[in-house]
C-alpha cells in the first residue's frame, strides 16, 4: 500500500495544487513549479506511512512469535489488547523516520 499511496497521492495533489493555482490567476513560475512538488511529496509521504502501517505493524507482530497462530489471530489480539490504535504503535517515529 506505500508505493501506490504515495504515487496515487502525489498525482493527485500536484494535479489539484496546479489547478487550484491556475484557477486563481497566479502565473506558475519557477518558483512554484519546486514548491508544489515538493508539498505534494511531503503529503503524500505522510498518507503512504498512514495507509502502510496498519499492515507493517502486523507483518512485524507476525515475524516476532513462532508458532501455528495465524495472521487473524494477531489481528484479533491487537484489536482486543488496544483496539484500532494497536494497529498505528511506532506511526510517530515512522514519521521521523
Amino acid at each position: 500500500p506505500y508505493t501506490v499511496t504515495k504515487n496515487v497521492s502525489f498525482d493527485l495533489i500536484t494535479t489539484l495544487a496546479y489547478s487550484t493555482v491556475a484557477a486563481y490567476g497566479v502565473t506558475i513560475c519557477s518558483k512554484t513549479k519546486v514548491i508544489i512538488p515538493l508539498i505534494s511529496a511531503m503529503l503524500a509521504s505522510v498518507m503512504s506511512c498512514i495507509s502502510s502501517q496498519p499492515g507493517d505493524m502486523l507483518l512485524s507482530v507476525v515475524n516476532a512469535h513462532e508458532g501455528k497462530r495465524s495472521t487473524v489471530d494477531f489481528a484479533n489480539e491487537i484489536m482486543k489488547s488496544d483496539g484500532i490504535s494497536g494497529f498505528f504503535v511506532g506511526i510517530r517515529e515512522r514519521f521521523v523516520h
